[in-house]
């Protein structure tokens, strides 16, 4: 599927506040997207990593990208959603914590190199937690095995078992664009078949939106069950990232709320009571989050 296609039929699904009409004028942004993907094209993208790198700003400056983009923008969307970037040392600290755990107490001896580790990022924003581990993958494979199995690492394990979801449009897109970049400058370019498996999806939601044939809903359905299938099928050995966070959740799903409140059967068949039952008490109603 195509990220800039992506973006356009998503604009006109998430236009309506009643999420599931089309209104009128919707696709007249079409020409904003047409727009900003020429100056991209146009645009040396590595200078201006290069020259944010040398000016001490860090590493990765789309970590900043939404989170200071809607701070302007939309505070209030910013507050609901708990738009927070992580900083870049925490990010590096979390991902060679995980490296080593897996090495030392799970036996992946290659770490997040390892052809049977499997991770989700479950509130992916830009993706900045999984470029951090995938390019820790691919530096810790170098270092035992050499470049030539480079390329075969990316695509059958990186772009095979690096799994992450998204809620909101601005960073799915932006993630997507730059994974594209990252994995370049890593050395493998994106082939036409290939994707990186970040999908737009609520995390804390497990219904599908139903197969449709109508104009510019095709792709999103797609999207919608290949999340689903991940999130029923796919086991993960890892899950990591720093899920948004706010005092009262925006996000109060019936399936979350149902698994918090009501608990759940194990496999042994023993009864979970639920989240709110923890040490037999209580918790409050705004505890779960995830937007």
């Amino acid at each position: 599927m195509n990220t800039a296609d992506m973006v356009k039929v998503t604009l006109t699904k998430r236009g309506d506040p009643n999420r599931g009409k089309t209104i009128e004028g919707t696709f007249d942004m079409e020409w904003i997207i047409d727009d900003i993907s020429e100056v991209l094209s146009v645009t040396d993208v590595k200078n201006i990593l290069h020259q944010y790198f040398h000016e001490g700003k860090g590493k990765d400056p789309i970590v900043h990208f939404y989170e200071t983009f809607l701070a302007e923008y939309d505070p209030k969307m910013r507050e609901t959603r708990g738009v927070y970037y992580t900083p870049e040392p925490v990010v590096s600290y979390i991902v060679r914590s995980l490296h080593k755990i897996l090495i030392e107490h799970f036996n992946r001896q290659d770490g997040f190199a390892s052809a049977t580790v499997t991770v989700l990022d479950p509130a992916a924003g830009t993706l900045t937690f999984l470029a951090d581990a995938s390019k820790l993958a691919v530096e810790e494979f170098i270092s035992k095995y050499g470049e030539g199995g480079k390329e075969n690492l990316i695509r059958e394990h990186i772009l095979k078992n690096f799994y992450a979801f998204e809620l909101m449009m601005a960073p799915y897109a932006v993630g997507h664009l730059k994974m594209s970049f990252f994995l370049e400058e890593l050395g493998y370019k994106l082939r036409k078949d290939d994707r990186f498996k970040l999908y737009l999806t609520n995390t804390l939601e497990m219904e599908e939106l139903a197969q449709t044939e109508l104009p510019g809903m095709v792709s999103l359905s797609e999207e919608s069950h290949s999340a689903g299938k991940v999130k029923k099928e796919q086991p993960i050995l890892v899950i990591l990232g720093n899920p948004p966070y706010s005092g009262m959740s925006a996000n109060k799903g019936r399936w979350i709320d149902d698994l918090l409140k009501k608990g759940y059967t194990r496999a042994d068949g023993s009864k979970d009571g639920g989240y709110y039952q923890v040490d037999e008490k209580p918790l409050s109603n705004s505890i779960h989050s995830f937007r």
